[in-house]
């Protein structure tokens, strides 16, 4: 039965995400054979590599924080994480306005990136580039997909949370320093274009660099559709984006 509560009950994000939670939580269980987090594939090789690489070096980042990550969606109210995420980024030792990563802006015109973004045919999307540049951190956290929630502790996805996925896509090869971590494990070594996703109201994740270049992701969010849900059965496929949003699994 999935777990719930009330966030005005909790002074800390991390707790308030541990209580609703489904992971063992246990830091001596190895989970490098099984892993929380689940590679479906990756997609071939294409111009959206020259396309990343020619942004990285002309397009303006944006600082991305936890007051600026979720707030800007929601002008007229806070969000109601962001009480939290200041208790716990003080505790750390960290200033409530921490860099996590860039935002990298996804161009409006046609590309192969957008096109990569609907491949997975999610409703109500948000979709994001992110750009970590050597020594920025995202410290250990659970996803509350706040603004796919529309801001809504009680939201019903609460107690359906199957039908909301996030997938990260890798953008360029990893490196040295490149560091994401799922529970107990790491996802590393990955080749540009691997596509990951985790069960996201479970799974303890973060990510740092501490390496000589920046780690670049396309973050996609949104609501599952039969697609979706006949996609994520794939493992360690290679897809196609070819001249069809969708692509094709080759």
């Amino acid at each position: 039965m999935l777990k719930q509560a009330n966030p005005e009950d909790f002074k800390s994000r991390w707790e308030y995400s541990k209580a609703t939670s489904q992971w063992h939580f246990d830091k001596l269980r190895d989970e490098d054979r099984e892993p929380p987090f689940t590679i479906l594939g990756r997609f071939k090789e294409g111009a959206w590599r020259q396309e990343i690489e020619d942004m990285l070096k002309s397009a303006p980042t944006k600082p991305v924080s936890f007051v600026t990550r979720i707030a800007g969606r929601f002008p007229e109210k806070i969000p109601y994480t962001l009480r939290m995420d200041e208790h716990d980024l003080k505790s750390m030792g960290l200033s409530v306005d921490h860099v996590l990563f860039h935002n990298l802006a996804l161009p409006e015109a046609p590309t192969c990136l957008q096109r990569m973004a609907d491949f997975f045919r999610l409703r109500n999307r948000i979709v994001s580039i992110h750009v970590q540049y050597p020594g920025q951190t995202f410290p250990f956290h659970i996803d509350d997909l706040t603004s796919s929630k529309g801001n809504n502790p009680n939201h019903p996805l609460n107690l359906n949370p199957d039908l909301l996925m996030r997938f990260e896509i890798q953008l360029l090869d990893w490196e040295w320093g490149h560091v994401w971590a799922y529970g107990n494990t790491y996802w590393k070594q990955w080749r540009a274009g691997e596509i990951a996703f985790h069960r996201w109201r479970d799974v303890p994740h973060g990510t740092a660099n501490c390496g000589h270049t920046p780690r670049c992701a396309l973050q996609v969010t949104g609501l599952v559709t039969e697609f979706t849900r006949s996609l994520m059965r794939q493992r360690n496929a290679v897809f196609e984006l070819g001249g069809i949003s969708e692509g094709a699994a080759v």
